[in-house]
Order: C-alpha cells, then sequence, then structure tokens
C-alpha cells in the first residue's frame, strides 16, 4: 500500500450551517471508512480546507469526486505526497467549524495553507503543516 497525504482548499458556495457541515461529516465517514480513508475537515470564513490520508490512488479518485461537488467552487490542491504514517487513523473524518473556534485556531490554518503552499521544515524535522496538523489533531477527542 502506497500511503498518501492531500490538501485542498476551496471557496464555499453558500453559507454552511453546523447541520449542513455535520451532515457532510456523516457522509464523509460513511464513504471513507470503506476505502479506509482518514483525515480532517476545516471550514472557516467560507472557505473549506480538507486534509486526506490513505492509498494513494485512492484519495486520488476521492480528490476528483471533491472537485465535482457543487457545494464549493474553485479547489486549489495544495499538495499529494508520500506519507510514513497517518495523522489522523482514528477519524475517517474529523471536522473542526474554526468559525466556533478563537483567531488563534483561525490563524493555525492560514498558517497551515500557507506552509503548504509554501514548504518548510524547521531544522530539518518535518514539515511545519504537518506540526500544525498536529496541533489540529490534539484539539480532537477519539
Amino acid at each position: 500500500m502506497a500511503l498518501a497525504q492531500l490538501l485542498y482548499i476551496s471557496d464555499a458556495i453558500d453559507r454552511n450551517t453546523l447541520d449542513d457541515l455535520l451532515e457532510i461529516q456523516s457522509v464523509s465517514i460513511r464513504n471513507n471508512a470503506r476505502l479506509n480513508i482518514t483525515g480532517i475537515l476545516f471550514h472557516a470564513e467560507g472557505h473549506f480546507v480538507q486534509f486526506l490520508e490513505g492509498e494513494r490512488s485512492d484519495i486520488l479518485d476521492l480528490f476528483e469526486a471533491i472537485c465535482q461537488d457543487e457545494r464549493h467552487e474553485n479547489v486549489r490542491l495544495l499538495y499529494e505526497r508520500p506519507a510514513k504514517e497517518r495523522l489522523f487513523e482514528d477519524w475517517h473524518m474529523a471536522m473542526l467549524d474554526l468559525e466556533l473556534h478563537g483567531d488563534v485556531e483561525r490563524f493555525d490554518l492560514q498558517e497551515l495553507v500557507y506552509h503548504a503552499a509554501h514548504p518548510a521544515t524547521r531544522n530539518g524535522d518535518e514539515p511545519m503543516d504537518l506540526e500544525i496538523l498536529k496541533r489540529f489533531r490534539n484539539m480532537l477527542v477519539a
């Protein structure tokens, strides 16, 4: 199995309610469980940011389907890369609506997108975007 990670950002078409987001999460959990895809969906300031991990071909197929979803537009792939391990192994689709969180979490999401587009490491260690994703993971309750 070739484990891979994918991160994208898109613009939401409509203002999504919490019920809308929970429905998206519910369907994603069911579909992703069949393919052993894990990850997290963020919603903030009219954007979706989603991190997926799983078999490379499966996440690329899923990303292709996501690009056709009419709930958002202007889908931009930030990266797709091989991975050594999963970050969200306990979640077929975690979700954080950052509209319900503070400025620090929204800033962290901006930093995640920035570092995904401008890869950097701290002292040659893991990419900065993975450090930020781990901080978000620590906010979740399995």
